[in-house]
């Protein structure tokens, strides 16, 4: 073992693991749900995910689709930002645009809801992970 890849091997397992909670939503298909799952297993191998529910839409004036939404918790050494942008990412790889938004057509919704101790969205919190 080389001495770099000790020095890589000892910095990483010291590195902090955060704990984060996200919700996953659609009011489009169950099928954006899945692509999002799919890439999350990829990314956080540990993840595990809540039940599939189907709810009705909270804050919708015109749309009232009802919503696909599930949560997930996993560990990860990522920042709150970075996690915060791979999170977008996917979203716009699921070709959620702003446009559709502003007309309610949410093709997929990923939050960050929880990140260690500091709840970020405190409705969803106690909403979807019933605390």
């Amino acid at each position: 073992m080389s001495i770099v890849y000790a020095y890589f091997v000892v910095k990483f397992a010291k590195m902090k693991q955060h704990i984060c909670h996200i919700s996953l939503g659609s009011n489009v298909s169950a099928a954006y749900i899945r692509l999002a799952k799919e890439h999350l297993l990829g990314l956080f191998p540990g993840i595990t995910f809540g039940p599939e529910l189907c709810t009705a839409p909270i804050g919708m004036l015109h749309n009232f689709t009802p919503f696909t939404n599930q949560t997930a918790i996993f560990e990860t050494i990522l920042t709150e930002e970075e996690l915060h942008s791979i999170l977008k990412h996917l979203e716009h790889k699921a070709g959620r645009t702003i446009e559709e938004a502003k007309k309610e057509i949410i093709k997929l919704d990923v939050d960050l809801v929880k990140y260690d101790t500091f709840i970020r969205k405190p409705e969803d919190w106690q909403r979807l992970f019933n605390i």
